[in-house]
């Protein structure tokens, strides 16, 4: 119990209802993603920040799709916006190894 809550915490804080399009989506998404990963980590749910947990943005992305209106996203699936978040955070990811 106390583990979901803490999630819908981490999701309500970051996919904010107010988000306004789409690149402001996917930087939150990330955030969002990072908070919990590194929350499951701390909970043994995960193993390590080196392996890209897709599951967990799947599920993210059905929650926005069920819990928030952003009229930006219309006709998006589930699978359409997880790939969008995770080849935003890839991307981010590989761009800071970069630098």
């Amino acid at each position: 119990m106390y583990y979901d809550s803490y999630i819908e915490k981490i999701k309500n804080y970051y996919l904010k209802l107010s988000i306004n399009n789409y690149e402001e989506l996917l930087s939150a998404a990330g955030k969002c993603y990072q908070d919990m990963q590194n929350f499951n980590i701390e909970e043994g749910k995960w193993s390590s920040y080196d392996n890209f947990d897709d599951c967990c943005v799947f599920y993210m992305a059905g929650w926005i799709l069920q819990n928030r209106n952003y009229t930006f996203l219309k006709g998006f699936t589930e699978g359409k916006l997880a790939d969008a978040i995770a080849t935003s955070i890839l991307n981010y990811v590989n761009n800071e190894h970069k630098n």
